[in-house]
Formats: C-alpha cells, sequence, structure tokens
C-alpha cells in the first residue's frame, strides 16, 4: 500500500462549503445591519422629529416595505446558499469515503481531487502492474439505472450529464499523461455511488457505474498496462503536478524515460 500524505480526498468540495458558509453569514449580517439601521432611524425620527400622523404613516410604511423587501431577497438567498452549502458538505464526505477505500488498495498510488482547470478530477490511480483509473464520486440518493443510455436516479435525469463530465476528465487525463509519458494509456473510468444504489452494475459509453461496496472488486478486475508498468518507479514524479493546486496541464511536460 503506498499512500501520498500530500494529497486529500474532498478538498475541493470542503472549500467549496466553506466558502458558501462565509457568503450566507456575511448576506445574513448585511441584512441585520440594514435592518438595524432602518430600525434606529424610524425610532430617531419618531422620537427626535415630533412627526405629523400622515408623516409619520408614510415612513411606516416605507419602513414596513423595506422589511419586506429584505425578506423577499436575503432570506431566500440565505436558504439557497445553506442549501448548497449541505450539498458541498455531502460531495465531501462521499469522496472522503471513496478516498479511505482507495488509499486502502495494495500496490497503488492514489492522487485525489486532481485540478484539471475546468473542473477537479475525483481520483486518479495507478496501479502497480500498469492500470490507469479514474474515479469520479457521487453522493446521490436513489435507485441508479441506464434508461437509453443515460444516466438516471429513480426514472428521473441528474442535475448533470455525469458520463458527458466523465469522458472530459478522461480526455484531460489521456492527453496530460500522452505529453508525459509518450504514449495515450488507456483509462478504466468509472462513477461510484456512496449512497446510491446501482441495481446492476453499469457501464455506459465506455463508463463503469458501480456502487461502493463493489468499487474494490471492480477495480481489482480491471486489466493493467504493460507500458506503464515499466515506468512504475517514476509514476510517482508526477506528484507535483498532480497535486498542483493552479493547474499546469501540457505545458511544458517531461518524458518519463
Amino acid at each position: 500500500m503506498e499512500i501520498n500524505p500530500e494529497n486529500c480526498a474532498g478538498r475541493n468540495p470542503r472549500e467549496v462549503a466553506a466558502k458558501r458558509r462565509k457568503a450566507r453569514k456575511e448576506l445574513g449580517l448585511c441584512a441585520l445591519v440594514l435592518v438595524v439601521s432602518a430600525s434606529l432611524i424610524f425610532i430617531c425620527y419618531l422620537k427626535l422629529g415630533h412627526p405629523k400622523v400622515i408623516l409619520s404613516l408614510g415612513v411606516f410604511g416605507i419602513f414596513v416595505l423595506l422589511l419586506c423587501k429584505l425578506n423577499r431577497i436575503f432570506i431566500p438567498a440565505m436558504d439557497k446558499l445553506y442549501l448548497w452549502e449541505g450539498l458541498a458538505a455531502k460531495g465531501a464526505r462521499a469522496e472522503e469515503k471513496i478516498g479511505a477505500l482507495l488509499d486502502q488498495l495494495p500496490n497503488c498510488i492514489v492522487w485525489h481531487d486532481v485540478n484539471t482547470g475546468c473542473g477537479n478530477i475525483d481520483h486518479v490511480a495507478f496501479r502497480k502492474d500498469g492500470a490507469v483509473f479514474l474515479i469520479e464520486t457521487k453522493s446521490h440518493y436513489g435507485k441508479i439505472i441506464n434508461q437509453n443510455g443515460e444516466l438516471r436516479r429513480s426514472g428521473k435525469s441528474f442535475e448533470k450529464d455525469f458520463i458527458s463530465q466523465t469522458h472530459r476528465n478522461v480526455f484531460w487525463l489521456k492527453d496530460f499523461l500522452k505529453a508525459r509519458l509518450g504514449f495515450e494509456p488507456w483509462i478504466h473510468a468509472v462513477i461510484v455511488f456512496s449512497n446510491g444504489h446501482v441495481e446492476k452494475h453499469l457501464k455506459i459509453k465506455g463508463v463503469a457505474v458501480v456502487n461502493v461496496s463493489f468499487l474494490s472488486e471492480w477495480i481489482r478486475r480491471q486489466p493493467g498496462n504493460l507500458k506503464i508498468a515499466a515506468l512504475w518507479p517514476e509514476i510517482k514524479n508526477l506528484k507535483d503536478e498532480f497535486s498542483a493546486s493552479i493547474p499546469i496541464h501540457l505545458a511544458p511536460p517531461f518524458i518519463l524515460r
């Protein structure tokens, strides 16, 4: 078992959740400041201004409208941020769960949260026999099925096309490795659901879809790659590039030979 201590599964969604939590708190603080300021202005107006009845009613009406506007704008926005924060935290827990499982695999090197510049690959793993794995983690609940070539949950479409997303990441990883290894290796791509139930182990457009309980077995069954295996001692040299917070993509590559 080989574990890279410098990368951590779930890091990116944890950071996203923290940013959304900060934005929600800042939005709530702004709303509180506006309410307190408007209240103080209204109280001072009543106490010090000796207003006429009609004028007082007008100011009071404006105050009520301001509170209604705050209720319409700030509270829904805070609710949405709270929801997004929860989704990011749930995604982080799923990635951490899968990451812990992958880190225990024998004869494997695993990187988590690989920055592609257009998003993140949840996990990239190299096995000593040369097998290369791209693993995407999903925390959705429900029954996961293949319906006419489309991945669905309990008969409904997902919010994103996870198959296309995985394909884009596979193409990026192939280009990345080709620039560094001198050839384009085969990538074993899989989407693993940490909470949902995949009734049958699916394969859609070359991408496997499995339950978390079957992931280790699925990885074990995939064939190796002799060309990659021959470079096993040098694979660790990719550590800094895979772990970079700013993606360096294909520029300028070194060749592991």
